[in-house]
């Protein structure tokens, strides 16, 4: 317990709600993050490298061949990988798809053609995956995001974790 009381994480709550504007809210939690990550454990290599992997792949990559590569097994792999990471390969991979998708649609792109370039060859697939990350079919969403406030954060779908999901790759 004297350990949690001693975390830069103990007080953040408190520290956020202290902080006078969202720039210095965001710059706080930023300073923070960065600070768990330097002092954190690092990944294993194998980790390291599958999410190398589904990056590279833009997700298109399957859990099986990652797997095989590291030479452990699926399970093995799913369970080191949300231990470092905080999602599974493939649900890290359905998002990096997810944005993908995105990145299509706002370039102009049908979302036919923004899921077929990210590799969904499917549409019925394609809108079940869509619908179960965000809460809201393609076109629903597309109608959300069309007449909400430029003050809404573009990527807010009510009751979903979002920022994740459509943040863009570095």
């Amino acid at each position: 317990m004297h350990e949690l009381r001693s975390s830069p994480w103990a007080d953040l709550p408190a520290r956020l709600a202290h902080a006078p504007d969202w720039g210095r809210r965001f710059a706080l939690l930023d300073h923070v993050l960065r600070r768990a990550l330097e002092t954190g454990p690092a990944a294993s290599p194998e980790v390291a490298w599958a999410w190398h992997r589904i990056q590279g792949t833009c997700g298109r990559i399957r859990v099986e061949e990652l797997a095989a590569r590291t030479g452990w097994s699926r399970r093995h792999l799913e369970r080191r990988f949300r231990c470092r990471i905080g999602l599974t390969p493939k649900g890290t991979a359905q998002v990096m798809r997810l944005q993908a998708v995105l990145r299509g649609k706002e370039a102009g792109a049908t979302w036919a053609d923004a899921a077929a370039q990210a590799g969904y060859h499917d549409q019925l697939h394609f809108d079940r995956v869509f619908k179960a990350m965000t809460g809201r079919t393609p076109g629903a969403f597309s109608a959300h995001r069309s007449c909400a406030s430029v003050r809404d954060a573009q990527d807010f779908v009510p009751e979903h974790v979002t920022s994740a999901m459509f943040g863009r790759p570095d």
